[in-house]
């Protein structure tokens, strides 16, 4: 083989390898591309993460408000019952002098009630 054609085989093999390079640049590329990609989706997916736990920490503390405001409900549901009724008692007590049948709701314990 002269020595021209070893230049030119050699001028192919460069060609090839040159392509070769530029296929793993571009596959490269690619995955730089999606890494960033998938670094930004978790980044979101953290955010959106945060947000939903802060949001339920939130929904939790509602409850417990909730849950509150409807014992206290009861409780003062209960005292205006016994209140009430007390008052009916004590208003019928001149026509019956021993009427006692509100005695034994004041012994309910208010664990009960609530």
């Amino acid at each position: 083989m002269d020595t021209l054609g070893k230049i030119k085989n050699q001028q192919n093999e460069l060609a090839d390898r040159d392509k070769t390079i530029e296929q793993f640049r571009d596959k490269v590329g690619k995955l730089q591309r999606q890494i960033k990609d998938y670094e930004e989706k978790e980044e979101a997916l953290a955010e959106e993460a945060k947000a939903l736990s802060s949001k339920s920490k939130a929904l939790m503390d509602q409850n417990l408000q909730l849950q509150v405001i409807t014992r206290i409900t009861r409780i003062i549901t209960h005292i205006h019952i016994h209140t009430h009724s007390h008052s009916h008692s004590h208003s019928h007590s001149h026509s019956h002098s021993h009427s006692h049948s509100h005695s034994h709701s004041h012994s309910q314990p208010l664990s009960q009630i609530v």
